[in-house]
């Protein structure tokens, strides 16, 4: 949820307006994003600081198959 503070256009004083994320348009495009494997190597790097090249040791585990873990 992202809070945005707008002018009202007939006063100066500040009004909160509340815009709702599509969670499933956002999973749905991250999803097709690093569906491929270079750029899941990339994003991991990324975040972790560390500078792995071979996408293919990669184990992908989603919440989806946790439960057969």
């Amino acid at each position: 949820v992202v809070v945005r503070k707008n002018y009202t256009a007939d006063s100066k004083r500040k009004v909160n307006k509340v815009v709702k994320a599509n969670r499933k348009y956002k999973d749905t495009v991250f999803r097709i994003l690093f569906s491929d494997r270079k750029n899941l190597l990339s994003l991991y790097n990324a975040v972790n600081g560390s500078n792995y090249e071979d996408s293919d040791v990669l184990e992908i585990v989603t919440l989806e198959n946790t439960r057969n873990l």
